[in-house]
């Protein structure tokens, strides 16, 4: 039983990752030593600690990324005046320039997904799930896992930790909750295997499981805390896979449509009535009071579903986008999109429907 559960897992995390996974084929990365042609210089270290900048208390609870942009492929971030992307024109590589659209820069010649930058340092995964980090100026480019054999989904950096689910099919631990210090050390796992997805915010990891039993494929939610303790269960019967966290409020996709429980398991709640988003595949983002999403009713062909919002209570559908899309990331009031219709190239729109471009 356990091997038919982890074979279900292995379906359902690469649907989840459709975005992150499209282009592995064109893009293998390149070797640890090799400079990228903007940076500084690269360092691999895998045999030496990382440095790492102090942390203080008072950053335990900072995140590298928004839950919802990590969900979606963690393809843009933003930290002070900077953006940091991965350059879908580049086979995926990270990049940076300023908010103005100056100084663009080369910063790597890997595939970067899960994006999070904290202080001077960027963390983030590559096309085979390999945990690296590298320095906002392009140096010191470092594997981050290579005292272990993870395949490292689903990034989270928050405070001193890297949280993250392992699905090393080779050691048979698919889908086990992770987490290392940022300084590379420390592995602990934190619940047993047939993990989905994962949110970390503050002191909870909230994540789903899948369920194999005679009546068919199901999904139960759960949290637990960062060090492992108080697993609690919050819903049997959850009937969604993709989820956001945001604030007392977890939003999840379902086959009917979107739906909101509190983070104590209470109050679940129905919020639109039409079959509308896409279940399980990077369908939807939340910011403020806002669901972006991609409809499943407004679709080409099974091509590709177009882009809308709604009201976290439920008013107010609105179409923001006649594209195709998938990886639906959220920066300031910019949501960042992979264009399907135009060779999957990075594409930004207003939160408004506005000024739509491409982001190179």
């Amino acid at each position: 039983m356990k091997r038919i559960i982890s074979i279900v897992l292995v379906v359902f995390v690469c649907l989840a990752l459709f975005v992150s996974c499209g282009e592995d084929e064109k893009s293998n990365g390149v070797n640890e030593n090799k400079n990228s042609n903007n940076a500084i210089e690269t360092n691999s270290t895998e045999n030496s600690k990382i440095n790492e900048q102090p942390k203080g208390n008072n950053n335990q609870h900072i995140a590298g990324n928004t839950t919802g942009n990590i969900i979606n492929g963690g393809l843009v971030v933003q930290q002070g005046d900077w953006i940091y992307y991965s350059n879908y024109d580049d086979g995926e590589k990270l990049y940076k320039k300023r908010i103005n659209g100056t100084e663009k820069t080369k910063l790597n010649d890997d595939v970067s997904r899960c994006i999070n930058v904290i202080g001077d340092w960027i963390y983030y995964r590559d096309n085979k799930s390999i945990l690296y980090k590298i320095h906002t100026n392009g140096t010191q480019h470092t594997k981050m896992t290579f005292a272990y054999n993870d395949s490292c989904l689903y990034v989270n950096v928050v405070g001193n930790w890297i949280y993250y689910i392992n699905n090393d099919e080779s050691e048979n631990d698919v889908g086990i909750i992770s987490k290392i210090h940022i300084d590379g050390t420390q592995k602990t796992e934190l619940n047993e295997y047939n993990s989905l997805l994962i949110n970390v915010v503050n002191d909870w990891i909230y994540y789903t499981t899948s369920n194999l039993s005679a009546s068919g494929l199901s999904s139960s939610l759960y949290k637990i805390r960062t060090n492992g303790t108080e697993k609690i269960k919050l819903d049997d019967n959850f009937g969604g896979i993709f989820f956001i966290v945001v604030d007392n409020w977890i939003y999840y996709s379902a086959e009917d449509g979107l739906y909101k429980i509190c983070t104590d398991g209470t109050q679940k709640t129905k919020l639109n009535d039409g079959n509308d988003t896409y279940f399980g595949i990077m369908g939807m983002n939340v910011v403020g009071d806002w669901i972006y999403f991609q409809n499943k009713n407004d679709f080409y062909n099974d091509f590709g579903y177009k882009l809308y919002k709604i009201k976290t209570d439920g008013t107010q559908k609105t179409k923001l986008s006649d594209d195709l899309i998938t990886g639906i990331n959220v920066v300031g009031d910019w949501i960042y999109y992979i264009n399907i219709a135009d060779n999957n190239r990075l594409y930004r729109i207003r939160t408004d429907g506005t000024e739509r471009q491409i982001f190179d």
